[in-house]
């Protein structure tokens, strides 16, 4: 039996921002077709490296742009974004940020996997400037499907929405060795297998068609049938490569996509409920300014130790009084970035009015990401002043 690599790291939860049902919605699964598929321009062979990311994204895109796409300058780009070379494969976040940078044409790929080893491809020191400046097929974005819910409907739904634009959807799971037997997964398999990413170009009736980067001598000629019950439970994620809607930033899209879990996880009633409360306790001076976000039990605890170690107002140089008291602020929003919510790199002690003028310019629906450096700059006049 063929070994499967693989070199999926799992996504991580707080990873998933951009939500494709959020800025694009659905629809209804009742009118999709009974079969849909789109036709890859080439079925690749990672061998037995941990390039499954990085071949499954770059055969994401050559179907979109009709082009091949070489996996191993993406590869490079994902170790160079990482750091160091040497570490075990990718997780999709990392991945998909660095194919953002620009994917590089095949033809022009100067060090072709086989030919030459993992190590050689993934230490970026051996790819020179004037091959970046061939890297010229972009896209500036990508998005998270069925994060929420049923990842069955909502990858079929998300396909047939862009066909036209012929956008297979990246994805991946622990793939198991019993399954590369067979054209079709079986509904029991062992538990233990490969983390491995593979690419989602249809669905056949109650089967998604999956495309792996692992050669044509596996499965339909390197295409596999997986049944909707494997993929509802086995899935860890779902992308889709699409450049932002027009009137879109990236500000509207985080809002929306913030919106649109809690929406999901707690019912649109609730998220209103929560939303009308918080603007009664702004009316009255006591909003918490989270806009829907559920605060962590240790955000107090936090607050008290943050205060403890910077005493007084980064912008002023005051400590707090009764009218004006210290507050800890978010550098980068805590409705948008919830995961940073107790990273002491993301807080700044601002006094009350320092809080409300600098760090939200006047509103709390807004907020200034230069605050540390705007605080810094007001207090150094302060300071220096005659």
């Amino acid at each position: 039996m063929k070994q499967i690599g693989g070199g999926l790291i799992p996504p991580k939860q707080e990873d998933k921002k951009f939500s494709f049902g959020a800025v694009f919605g659905y629809g209804d699964p009742k009118e999709l077709p009974a079969t849909f598929r789109f036709t890859p321009l080439e079925i690749k062979d990672q061998h037995e490296s941990d390039l499954c990311l990085a071949f499954t994204y770059a055969e994401a895109r050559e179907i979109q742009e009709g082009r091949l796409i070489s996996p191993e300058y993406l590869f490079k780009n994902i170790k160079k974004k990482e750091g160091d070379w040497r570490t075990f494969g990718a997780d999709p976040k990392t991945g998909a940020n660095a194919l953002l940078q620009g994917l590089l044409p095949k033809e022009l790929n100067p060090f072709p996997l086989g030919v030459f080893d993992r190590d050689f491809i993934a230490n970026w020191g051996h790819w020179t400037e004037n091959i970046d400046k061939q890297a010229d097929i972009f896209t500036d974005s990508f998005f998270w499907v069925g994060e929420t819910g049923d990842k069955w409907d909502a990858i079929r739904l998300a396909l047939w929405r862009f066909k036209d634009e012929r956008r297979p959807i990246a994805t991946g799971g622990i793939w198991r060795a019993s399954w590369t037997s067979s054209t079709t997964i079986p509904l029991t398999y062992e538990v233990n297998g490969t983390p491995h990413a593979f690419l989602v170009i249809g669905w056949e009736n109650d089967n998604l068609i999956l495309q792996l980067s692992n050669g044509s001598d596996i499965g339909d000629k390197g295409i596999f049938y997986m049944p909707k019950e494997v993929a509802r439970k086995e899935l860890w994620f779902a992308i889709m490569f699409k450049d932002m809607p027009a009137g879109e930033t990236k500000t509207t899209v985080l809002e929306k996509s913030v919106k649109y879990r809690l929406v999901k996880r707690d019912g649109r009633f609730a998220v209103w409920l929560r939303s009308w409360w918080s603007s009664i306790k702004a009316f009255f001076g006591f909003s918490d300014k989270t806009f829907g976000a559920l605060r962590s039990p240790k955000w107090r605890q936090i607050q008290k130790e943050h205060i403890k170690k910077f005493p007084t107002c980064a912008a002023t140089g005051k400590k707090g009084t009764l009218l004006n008291p210290l507050s800890v602020h978010h550098v980068k929003p805590f409705h948008l970035y919830p995961e940073l919510e107790l990273d002491p790199n993301n807080l700044i002690t601002l006094s009350f009015w320092a809080h409300l003028w600098l760090a939200h310019l006047g509103n709390y629906k807004s907020f200034n990401l230069n605050i540390r450096e705007d605080a810094a700059t007001l207090l150094a006049k302060i300071i220096s002043r005659p």
